[in-house]
């Protein structure tokens, strides 16, 4: 929806100038929504495998051999929701990408402000709200599929009272427990970048200081050009007073 609105507003009248505007978008949108689909996927088997073990934990004839399935399942749905970027250096590259363009649009946006254009501002931020968008929803879908795979398991752990009949799966589910405890599912790119909902905020920062640093070295040059400019000023009024005086004492003599 918002790719024809962008098409719309940036291209005006000439609809071709704006198709690779739109075409990178597409591919923009389409790169973090095939990871935001597997973490959904993979939040709705792990809330399938919690509705399961919170049935059976109530269940007093609970065998160990039950319990130790669970924690295979749910150790493999550990391994596989810190893996499942099959590509992490495009996704890295797409990470980059949408911080790049967030930073020039608010830049952007700042600059026609402060300048006065009001109208063009609130257009430029308006187009540039979709990439803070998609940098939210990387971060944010998977940190709540990793919140799914360790608190919920832990809070419905830490839940049971039930008595069960055969000690071992009493063991059993204080060693699922500490499993969990010490193994903290994290979603990553490569390894080097955390999607979780304080990457998100940590981006927003580096986004809004990278906009102040672009900013004051903008506002530097403008300085030192205007310096320039009046300092030349300065120079020829000094040239110009100094002709005239000099054609005039010629006259006097």
């Amino acid at each position: 929806m918002y790719l024809t609105w962008a098409l719309v507003v940036e291209t005006k009248k000439n609809v071709s100038e704006g198709l690779p505007h739109v075409f990178v978008n597409f591919l923009l949108s389409f790169a973090v929504a095939v990871p935001t689909i597997c973490c959904l996927r993979l939040r709705t088997f792990a809330s399938g495998l919690l509705s399961a073990l919170r049935q059976d934990l109530a269940n007093p004839d609970l065998t160990p051999e039950r319990v130790l399935k669970y924690r295979r399942t749910w150790t493999h749905l550990t391994n596989l929701s810190s893996g499942f970027i099959v590509t992490p250096v495009s996704m890295l590259l797409v990470t980059v990408l949408l911080v790049i363009l967030s930073t020039l649009h608010s830049y952007e946006t700042v600059e026609r402000l402060t300048a006065g254009e009001a109208q063009v501002g609130c257009m430029i931020w308006l187009i540039g709200v979709p990439f803070l968008f998609l940098l939210f929803v990387l971060c944010e879908i998977p940190h709540r599929s990793a919140d799914v795979i360790r608190r919920r398991f832990m809070n419905v752990l830490q839940m049971s009272y039930c008595r069960y009949r055969d000690d071992r799966s009493y063991h059993e589910l204080h060693r699922f427990l500490e499993i969990i405890w010490w193994n903290s599912p994290v979603m990553t790119i490569s390894g080097y970048f955390e999607l979780q909902r304080s990457s998100f905020k940590a981006i927003v920062t580096v986004i809004v200081t990278y906009v102040i640093v672009i900013l004051q070295f903008h506002l530097s040059i403008n300085n030192s050009a205007e310096l320039t400019r009046w300092n030349g000023t300065q120079a020829m009024l000094s040239v110009n007073e100094s002709v005239t005086a000099t054609v005039t004492n010629k006259h006097k003599t």
